[in-house]
């Protein structure tokens, strides 16, 4: 990717991270469920299409310029949640971003070690990370236990 490529990135991704931002106070009320939402003001089926169009535009460009990495989207929000302790959205949105940028790091540094070739993919990289996290993930589900604790 060339600096002119993320000239073209940057304001749509300038503008995603601003609608992440501006929903997170909804949102922050939506994951207490539907009602309380709604008793709080919050039009449901609103937020959702402005949830799904935020997601898309931060996803999509990205998507186009890295190619899909598909375990950072995946695992990143739930370790975020994980590490900082919290289910606050203004607190995981940066948190989020930053173990991200640090879990596609680090697979790169592996893809790029001093190798004779570069016979690894940051996909197969992230791949084994991400599998078991989130297989693990799964197994500590409640509602994969029948609602137990």
């Amino acid at each position: 990717m060339v600096w002119g490529d993320f000239l073209t990135l940057a304001p749509l991704l300038m503008i995603g991270v601003a609608g992440a931002v501006v929903l997170a106070k909804p949102l922050t009320a939506l994951m207490l469920g539907d009602v309380y939402a709604e008793s709080l003001g919050v039009n449901v089926p609103r937020l959702r299409r402005l949830v799904l169009g935020t997601t898309i535009l931060l996803a999509a460009p990205v998507t186009a310029f890295c190619g899909p990495v598909a375990f950072i989207g995946l695992i990143v929000p739930h370790l975020a949640r994980a590490m900082i302790g919290s289910a606050r959205i203004g607190a995981l949105i940066p948190a989020t971003a930053l173990i991200g940028a640090a879990l596609a790091l680090a697979a790169d540094l592996v893809v790029h070690l001093p190798w004779d070739q570069h016979f690894l993919h940051l996909n197969a990289i992230l791949a084994l990370i991400g599998a078991p996290l989130v297989i693990l993930l799964l197994l500590k589900s409640r509602s994969l236990r029948g609602g137990e604790g």
